[in-house]
């Protein structure tokens, strides 16, 4: 089997999760299932037009290379980018364009209702920009949309990382509409999907058989996962009293060489 299309059907698979993703937040607006909305008891709710959004650029990912989708795909991804940037609009300019309850009305704050987050609509602004491009085949094209592609993912993944060390201007703006759990991970699942949708793309050359890209491959998934892991230890243990700010650090360090000196030391 090719690299491409090992990594295209990469692409396929998340996206599908993507499109599961915001069906299921969508059923829980219409039945208003609030752990569907939520995730848990407290947390912000994925807006409704986020997960619309998610549902178009999942569905965009998926049947995004069949040449007879292309009227589709140009106006689900023109959706996604104007939906993104009217709301950016409203937070900026202080609108209210009557966008954000067209479908549903959301009773359930009295600040910005049914609006998405500004890092919300930032990602689905590169989101729209990205799946646009994915009809031009230019290297240019290509890396502009790789570069878009990973910006959502790292809008995603900074608003994970917030809600796991407790950092609230990493998920929230301001006093501005905070960006949900799910909403977070989703995005890094749409970004990662945007960036396997497309052959010829910086993650297909990592799929090759050389061995310095054998090397990145293995070793990738430790320098994301280990830092977050090993940060998460240091607040918590800080947070409990078990250490001072000084000790946590020299710990974390200690940690960090141990186990990135491990996972070289297997790969090599």
């Amino acid at each position: 089997m090719s690299r491409n299309v090992t990594v295209l059907r990469w692409a396929v698979h998340l996206s599908t999760a993507v499109i599961v993703l915001g069906v299921a937040v969508s059923i829980g607006w219409i039945f208003h299932v609030e752990s569907l909305k939520r995730v848990l008891p407290g947390l912000e709710s994925m807006k409704l037009n986020t997960a619309l959004g998610f549902i178009l650029a999942g569905t965009v990912i998926h049947f995004g290379r069949r040449a007879k989708h292309v009227a589709v795909i140009f106006v689900c991804a023109s959706v996604i980018g104007v939906l993104g940037g009217l709301t950016l609009a409203e937070y900026v300019f202080g609108w209210d364009l009557r966008i954000d309850q067209l479908i549903l009305e959301d009773t359930s704050t009295h600040m910005f209702p049914g609006r998405m987050s500004p890092i919300t609509a930032l990602a689905f602004s590169f989101t729209g920009a990205c799946l646009l491009l994915g009809q031009f085949r230019s290297m240019a094209a290509v890396r502009v949309r790789e570069t878009l592609a990973l910006l959502v993912a790292v809008l995603g993944l900074s608003s994970l990382i917030g809600y796991l060390y407790s950092v609230v201007p990493f998920y929230r703006v301001s006093s501005y509409t905070a960006t949900a759990l799910h909403t977070s991970a989703g995005l890094i699942v749409l970004g990662l999907a945007m960036l396997t949708s497309q052959s010829g793309s910086t993650v297909t050359l990592l799929t090759s058989q050389a061995a310095g890209r054998i090397t990145a491959r293995r070793l990738l998934p430790w320098a994301i996962a280990i830092p977050v892991f090993v940060g998460w230890l240091w607040v918590l243990g800080e947070s409990y009293g078990w250490y001072e700010t000084r000790v946590g650090a020299g710990l974390v360090v200690v940690a960090m060489i141990v186990v990135f000196s491990a996972a070289i030391y297997w790969n090599a």
